[in-house]
């Protein structure tokens, strides 16, 4: 059987529409093939939680539609997550 994670995992690789993929189910152990998989294609996820996606000074590259601001830096990106988890970012 496999995880929910795992089956996330493989909608992301087989879709070609912009359709939004809800991550709830992704651990951070997901995160590093998110973002290969992401090096090929553009992906819309919905997250409900923080998911780890490197080390602070680790470059990447996202956009948060939420707020349309784009980050090259983990840890920028986790500042603006936890903003948006608490309420503080709108």
């Amino acid at each position: 059987m496999l995880s929910g994670g795992v089956k996330v995992l493989m909608l992301m690789t087989q879709n070609d529409d912009d359709i939004i993929i809800w991550s709830t189910v992704c651990g951070n152990n997901c995160s590093k093939w998110i973002l290969k998989i992401a090096e090929e294609k553009d992906l819309i996820i919905c997250m409900s939680g923080l998911l780890i996606l490197g080390e602070p000074d680790d470059s990447i590259n996202v956009t948060v539609i939420n707020t349309e601001k784009r980050f090259n830096i983990v840890r920028d990106f986790d500042l603006e997550i936890m903003g948006l988890l608490r309420g503080i970012i709108k």
